[in-house]
């Protein structure tokens, strides 16, 4: 049986070892043995380690330091998962709980934990499912495995992403009274984690574009984008359901000096939005006459 902390003191030791390294697992893999060996190789490629991978029949002992046998049951170097309901869950609970493919593939662990016991889960993807079907167009066990492996690095590179994200996430401003947050070109911040921070509107400018995001909070008190239609250049897109204003965008790259405002000037619009004033401007349309300007943020 290996609970978390059997397999993360298995890991250490396999790890720790002087020579290149082996992770094994039974012929015709299942979903708990593809994505354990595709972690277990992620383990060893992230500690600087060569390591190799075997197929073997499900009962063969496997009790060589330099091995490390997943989802299966025979021989010290043997984890199977029986405490955790799967091997692949054994290997990411034995991972530091902040690591990143710890938080990346906890749900999936999670997942694995149940159908792996023969129980059912309602959850969108189903890795069970995942590798039934890289099976039924022919792939091999060690086509599956890469394709597992693709996934669990995927996975794990978007968690560490995610994690520098909320990092510069922290040190933007959102300005006291209007609550707006403004993204400049150096800054890939996702808009919903200002809006966890208290924002109520994301301005944003990168080299596809600008925009303007409402905090779902706010439409649900009846604000909407649309609010903003004759205040924006031409050529700006209003999202039908009002969350969304913007100029070009990674969809549809546009050169946001060609917007029709500078970044300043937009992140006023928002302010002089959100604060109540917006019936002091007049429409900025060309054509459609000065009107006054926005004031500045605040």
């Amino acid at each position: 049986m290996s609970t978390p902390l059997v397999a993360r003191d298995q890991v250490i030791r396999w790890l720790s070892h002087p020579g290149p390294l082996t992770v094994c697992t039974h012929v015709h893999v299942d979903a708990d043995a593809a994505f354990s060996a595709a972690l277990a190789l992620y383990m060893a490629e992230s500690a600087g380690k060569p390591c190799t991978l075997r197929f073997l029949g499900a009962n063969t002992v496997v009790d060589e330091a330099n091995q490390l046998a997943v989802d299966m049951s025979n021989g010290a170097s043997a984890i199977k998962g029986k405490g955790a309901g799967s091997a692949f869950g054994a290997l990411v609970y034995a991972l530091p709980r902040a690591h990143p493919a710890h938080l990346a593939l906890k749900r999936w662990a999670q997942q694995l934990n149940i159908t792996d016991s023969g129980k059912k889960t309602n959850d969108k993807v189903i890795l069970a499912t995942q590798t039934s079907a890289w099976r039924a167009i022919g792939l091999s066990d060690a086509e599956i495995v890469d394709r597992a492996r693709e996934l669990v690095v995927g996975m794990t590179r978007k968690e560490e992403a995610t994690q520098a994200q909320l990092a510069m996430a922290n040190e933007v401003h959102i300005t006291a009274k209007s609550k707006i947050a403004a993204i400049g070109i150096d800054e890939k911040v996702p808009s919903w984690m200002l809006f966890k921070r208290g924002a109520k509107v994301v301005v944003s400018m990168s080299e596809n574009g600008m925009g303007i995001i409402l905090n779902k909070k706010e439409i649900e008190k009846g604000r909407s984008v649309k609010e903003l239609t004759d205040h924006l250049p031409e050529g700006w897109f209003i999202h039908e359901a009002g969350f969304l204003a913007s100029f070009g965008g990674s969809k549809n790259p546009m050169d946001p000096a060609e917007s029709g405002i500078t970044f300043q000037r937009l992140q006023n619009l928002a302010a002089t939005w959100m604060n109540g004033n917006l019936d002091r401007l007049a429409p900025q349309h060309p054509g459609a006459g000065g009107g006054g300007a926005p004031a500045a943020v605040a």
